[in-house]
This record gives C-alpha cells, structure tokens and sequence, in this order.
C-alpha cells in the first residue's frame, strides 16, 4: 500500500493497529484509551467514524488503486448500534467490498470488541478521482 493510514496525521492520535489485510477486506483496532473518550465512560462517536471510514478505504483501496492513494470517500452511512464502554480493551472494525463500478467502489463494516458484541455497521462508498490529461 502506497500509505501508511496507521502513521497518518489526522489518525495517528488513535493508535489504530492493523489486524488484518488482504485484497478486499481489512480489519483494524482501535485501543480504548482516555484518549477516545467522549461522554464519561464512552468511547467518542468520532473515533468510531474514523475507525470505519478508514478500514473501509482499505478494503477498497488495496483492490481500486494497489499501491497508490487517489481513493477518496464519497458517501458513508454508519449505524451506532451500542455505546462502547471504556471497560473494553479495543474494537475492531472489519471492512469488505461489496461492489465495484467504474471510478466506484463499495464496502461494509462491523465494529466489534473481542466478545463479538457489535457496537455499529456501516456502509461506504469511494471513488477514484477522474484522470486529467
């Protein structure tokens, strides 16, 4: 992969750490630390988003554009399920693609920690930007 999302600026604060990656599915986790927290004893909705919005841009890029990082989010529905209580040690969200279609691509995530309680789900879309000549 082109980038190193784990290092990147804006996620590095998270400390996501890559659980698994191969052609079209990724998994990462996401520490819980004081770090995230949001309301007392909460993790941050926010970390959440980015959490899902990064593990599918995984999922899709490593497939859509190997090696580069011209994958840019285009739509994404994430669905809170149960708040994620600061007691658990991480969440991991696994993301696949479902679909591809010209400059477009599709995935899915589940956010869980390792009890398998689900905490959201979320679908994404990205696409590629157009060539310019």
């Amino acid at each position: 992969m082109g980038y190193d999302v784990v290092s990147c600026p804006f996620a590095a604060p998270l400390r996501l750490v890559a659980v698994d990656a191969a052609p079209g599915r990724t998994a990462l986790a996401l520490p819980v630390t004081p770090a995230v927290e949001g309301m007392p004893g909460t993790v941050h909705g926010t970390a959440i988003a980015t959490l899902v919005d990064t593990v599918c841009w995984l999922a899709v890029s490593n497939v859509v554009d190997p090696g580069g990082d011209a994958v840019y989010t285009k739509d994404i529905h994430l669905r809170y399920l149960a708040r994620v209580p600061m007691t658990v040690d991480r969440i991991v969200a696994e993301a696949d693609l479902l679909t591809r279609a010209g400059r477009t691509a599709v995935a899915q995530a589940v956010v869980t920690d390792d009890t398998g309680t689900v905490y959201a789900h979320a679908t994404a879309a990205f696409t590629r930007p157009r060539p310019t000549s």
